[in-house]
């Protein structure tokens, strides 16, 4: 290795005596056998990455803003003045795959050497370790190993190296590649370089993020600190990618620190820089405010609208428009990259859930109590001269609370399909898709009257009752707590019943707040329903309620919607399909719809949650 006085030298020499003189002398005085690549040769030489990095027209596919990068990083061959690079920002900018590239440069360079272990001042009898962290173990191997695996089969540098490695390591000199998740993984191996991938994401358990990052840098700085005292230069670096979560996340914290540390460098852009190089913008503009502490973000659309914080306002290509009008809280996050103070809550839009909650509930009372003793029927607090049943199939979700929660119960219907555009940031141009609109006709609330338990029969003989007042129930579906004799009642009583848990899979929440945000789904308005909407917070592995919070008939919304959603396909063909094609004649073409009624072929993998 090679400080960075001695580069300033080396270059006076090259101007003197040439390049490939002065790079082998160079490099014997650094300890390699060979002169190892610059970082585009690395990229671009068939010996190296070149068979995987670049076309058949002799392109390379790493963007331009990545090249710089890299370059930056390493200015020469020799030395990088960084210890710490993070890459963070939108969506679909590529960043594991340079920090891969980084890492695994590092990794070439150090075979380079004739005694890496000897010249780092480590002992032999250890093993040098690249490691590959991801918040799973299996991540870790098929996100991160798999497309180095396949670099390595077709570079013959690295296919050489691999031919004449021991058993027990991927390369000679003791040098390996691993895996993993957690800090335990590379437990006695002298670390050179990490790459920590998606870190905002690692939260499988308590402290992971946080774990693996301070575990891989105590590593890599107490092993390598003497060769940097020695050379002014780390052997390998700590690479921490992730897209954008919000506000309080670890790297997001973390990235506020690490711009005062030199020996870190941060690569941090919006998606429309990444991809400017494609020539898809048209250089037209609109302004966001991205918000703060004490205000949502939102599209500028006059002057002083922000007031004296004109900081937080960045200029978009009008592209993202329609994204930014649908949802700026994820827009800011995928395409801006940048952290939103709410984002732990699940849909930031109060304005778009009271835009959803738009037509009248058709109930007699907010809040159904029911007990043992009272002979009263669920039914009687629907306006049933209200509910006009067609031959559009129900979806119905019950989400059983039988004691402290309330039971949820919510029915919905497809009312048809609508056009929906989103920009696709790869091409440049505006994806078409027909998607499907909801409608959830009424929801219920009910619960215990004090000391008693919800009587579930009851609950059994109000699908009853609707069936015979002409609703045409396609799916009765519940979640999976007290719920089993329920379904089992009702499939004796030859009603089709399914397990659809909202717990176990964010899917049908997903769902259900895509249909919000894009407008297609309404709803009948019920205030407990509004505060939930407004209250859901994302966990990550699952949607969840405040505490002391409540999210019953949110739940009953979203299974109910995800039944309708998959619904059709598995059960249209329990109805009287003549009756139903000729109302959904006007919302999907025949031939599509024919097929799924006639023959329900068509089964969704997530249906039992």
């Amino acid at each position: 290795m090679t400080t960075a006085a001695q580069l300033d030298i080396a270059q006076e020499l090259i101007n003197r005596y040439g390049q490939k003189e002065v790079m082998e002398s160079l490099a014997r005085m650094s300890g390699y056998d060979v002169v190892p690549p610059t970082i585009m040769e690395f990229m671009t030489d068939p010996y190296y990455l070149g068979e995987s990095l670049v076309d058949d027209e002799g392109k390379l596919s790493i963007y331009p803003i990545w090249q710089d990068a890299l370059k930056k990083i390493y200015p020469n061959q020799f030395y990088s003045p960084y210890k710490e690079v993070i890459f963070t920002g939108s969506i679909g900018q590529g960043k594991t795959t340079i920090a891969k590239i980084g890492c695994v440069y590092d990794a070439c360079k150090l075979l380079c050497l004739k005694e890496p272990h000897s010249y780092l001042g480590v002992g032999k009898a250890k093993k040098m370790v690249f490691a590959f962290v991801n918040a799973t173990l299996d991540l870790g191997k098929n996100v991160l190993l798999d497309e180095i695996e396949n670099w390595f089969s077709a570079s013959p540098f690295f296919r050489e190296m691999m031919a004449t490695a021991p058993r027990n390591c991927q390369f000679p000199k003791n040098i390996d590649i691993t895996a993993g998740s957690r800090g335990t993984h590379v437990l006695g191996a002298d670390v050179v370089s990490a790459l920590l991938s998606e870190l905002n994401f690692q939260d499988k358990v308590a402290n992971q993020a946080y774990d693996n990052y301070t575990n891989a840098k105590r590593r890599i700085q107490s092993r390598f600190l003497g060769a940097y005292k020695r050379t002014g230069s780390y052997p390998g670096r700590l690479w921490l990618d992730s897209s954008k979560k919000d506000s309080a996340s670890f790297l997001d914290s973390h990235i506020e620190n690490a711009y005062k540390d030199p020996m870190t460098i941060v690569f941090d852009y919006p998606i429309w820089e990444v991809h400017k190089h494609k020539g898809i913008y048209s250089g037209k503009t609109f302004q966001v405010y991205v918000g703060s502490k004490a205000r949502d973000p939102f599209i500028v659309t006059h002057k002083g609208q922000v007031g004296n914080d004109t900081g937080n306002v960045i200029d978009v290509p009008i592209e993202y428009e329609i994204d930014f009008q649908q949802d700026p809280f994820n827009a800011l996050r995928d395409l801006a990259g940048k952290g939103t103070w709410s984002s732990h809550t699940f849909i930031t839009s109060h304005t778009k859930i009271a835009q959803a909650l738009s037509i009248v509930n058709p109930v007699s009372i907010d809040v159904v109590q029911l007990d043992f003793q009272n002979e009263d029927r669920i039914i009687d607090s629907l306006l049933l001269d209200q509910i006009k049943p067609d031959a559009r199939p129900r979806f119905i979700h019950i989400d059983i609370g039988l004691k402290h929660d309330k039971t949820g119960i919510a029915c919905t219907r497809l009312d048809g399909f609508a056009e929906v555009k989103r920009f696709n940031s790869l091409t440049g141009k505006y994806d078409t898709t027909r998607d499907p609109l909801f409608k959830t006709e009424w929801v219920l609330a009910i619960e215990p009257t004090p000391g008693n338990e919800v009587p579930i029969y009851k609950i059994k003989n109000f699908m009853i009752d609707l069936k015979n007042n002409g609703v045409p129930i396609a799916l009765v579906s519940t979640d999976g707590y007290q719920s089993t004799n329920l379904r089992q009642d009702l499939i004796l009583v030859q009603f089709n019943a399914e397990l659809i848990s909202v717990d176990r899979t964010k899917d049908p929440y997903e769902t259900m707040k895509n249909s919000l945000l894009e407008g297609r789904w309404t709803c009948a308005n019920h205030p407990i329903l509004e505060k939930e909407l407004q209250e859901l917070v994302d966990m990550g592995k699952k949607i969840d309620h405040p505490k002391n919070g409540s999210k019953d008939l949110a739940d009953s919304c979203a299974g109910s919607i995800y039944a309708a959603y998959h619904g059709i396909a598995k059960h249209g063909a329990n109805f009287n399909v003549g009756d139903f094609l000729e109302v959904m004649d006007q919302f999907e073409e025949p031939s599509t719809i024919y097929d799924k009624i006639a023959g329900g072929a068509m089964r969704n993998s997530m249906w039992e949650g």
